[in-house]
């Protein structure tokens, strides 16, 4: 019996070539009794058709009670607005988040990140975290002046994928929304000071929250991930049955981020900065 209620993934049309891949590993290496992948509108028939039954395709309008790429876009400076879809899909994620029963635990899940192994986010009834070493300062400043909190760790939560329990982001939103008067949405963007293209974390924000109000109940793994994807691999489809089951010795899950895959070019400058001790291995296999 699975641990995990939901998974939820947020995704469009260019992120369609990846996610071809990476949810038939979602389905096989993470055990939740349901699956939902939010698309904008005119993109639903394309992911409809390209994703298994089991994995349900959502419009994202559904969970986000009026608002649009459009209407965030409007609360941002002229030179900002290119981000308005990058700041809609955190709202997304933190809207299906908070479905299910008051206990339910909630799986956000990167699209673009591919399972390896099979994964369990629960243990000894408390949450599995993962952590990463990023570290983005005005993500903090937003934090603090939507809910007065610190960070108090000396990791990143933003490791592709966080499981949560419903409750908690329940609070959390309550706190910004006491805190501000403003609902979440038009709380997030009012406190943008928009000296950065990037100022708010739905995963910091999140853990941050957890890290001071519910440090006792989740524990952090020590299993590695690799963000590197297409640097690595050169993509998803490279990663043959015989290369996965090599790399799932090593880590529990592969990103293939765009960012990455437009750095292609270099792959072999990047494979010498990045390369783990493992890769020669999972290369030969």
């Amino acid at each position: 019996m699975t641990d995990i209620d939901h998974v939820v993934c947020v995704a469009s049309l260019s992120d369609l070539d990846i996610w071809r891949h990476s949810h038939h590993y979602i389905l096989n290496h993470i055990g939740a009794r349901h699956y939902t992948v939010y698309v904008p509108a005119a993109d639903l028939l394309e992911f409809r058709a390209a994703t298994d039954a089991r994995f349900g395709v959502s419009c994202e309008l559904e969970v986000l009670d009026g608002e649009d790429k459009t209407s965030i876009a409007s609360r941002l400076p002229d030179m900002l607005k290119p981000r308005a879809g990058w700041y809609l899909q955190q709202f997304v994620k933190l809207r299906a988040l908070r479905q299910g029963g008051e206990d339910a635990v909630n799986l956000i899940w990167d699209a673009d990140t591919l399972p390896v192994r099979n994964l369990q986010f629960v243990t000894e009834g408390r949450l599995l975290v993962y952590k990463a070493r990023e570290y983005h300062q005005p993500y903090f400043d937003t934090i603090q002046r939507l809910t007065g909190l610190h960070r108090t760790v000396d990791y990143s939560f933003i490791a592709q994928c966080l499981a949560v329990k419903k409750h908690w982001v329940d609070d959390l939103c309550h706190l910004i929304e006491m805190r501000t008067g403003m609902d979440l949405i038009e709380a997030v963007m009012s406190n943008l000071d928009h000296k950065s293209g990037s100022e708010f974390s739905e995963y910091e924000t999140l853990g941050t929250y957890m890290s001071v109000r519910h440090e006792k109940e989740y524990t952090l793994t020590d299993h590695q991930w690799e963000r590197y994807g297409y640097s690595l691999f050169n993509g998803p489809q490279k990663l043959s049955a015989r290369k996965v089951k090599c790399l799932s010795k090593y880590v529990d899950f592969v990103a293939f981020e765009k960012w990455d895959r437009r750095k292609r070019l270099h792959s072999r400058i990047a494979r010498r900065a990045v390369s783990p001790y493992w890769y020669k291995t999972v290369f030969a296999a």
